[in-house]
């Protein structure tokens, strides 16, 4: 049980980290994480460090000294930390990606309500969440 959420936490990290600059230019979907230490969010520790070998969006092997397939992406983790996303599960996309004279013009479109939202989405992710339960608004 651990290893699997161990895996599906740490695959989906592994993508959302790298995209999209770091996507395979070869077409291959493999990728290499090198030299990271693992969170896995079960253990309070981080592991020794070590190599991680994706595939499309499966974790294929984790273990020091991995070799990497022809045409796979190499990332240098330089010894920093591979996580699993965080989750917020209350914010405001559209509150905080506005401030309050903006959000009560009667200028605001949709579609710009939209795109600044988009952009805090953008910036969280950045920041490591990978997953939000948007509460909604405005509701004044």
């Amino acid at each position: 049980m651990r290893m699997r959420f161990t895996t599906a936490a740490l695959a989906a990290l592994a993508m959302l980290l790298v995209a999209p600059a770091a996507r395979p230019q070869s077409g291959s979907s493999a990728l290499l994480l090198r030299d990271v230490r693992v969170f896995d969010g079960v253990g309070p520790r981080l592991s020794a460090s070590t190599d991680v070998l994706v595939r499309g969006n499966t974790i294929q092997a984790i273990g020091p000294g991995l070799k990497p397939p022809e045409g796979a992406r190499i990332i240098e983790g330089r010894g920093r930390t591979l996580m699993p996303g965080l989750i917020d599960a209350h914010v405001h996309m559209t509150f905080s990606a506005l401030d309050y004279a903006t959000l009560q013009s009667p200028d605001l479109t949709p579609e710009a309500a939209g795109r600044a939202a988009a952009q805090g989405a953008e910036q969280m992710l950045l920041r490591g969440f990978t997953s939000v339960r948007d509460m909604g608004g405005p509701i004044f």
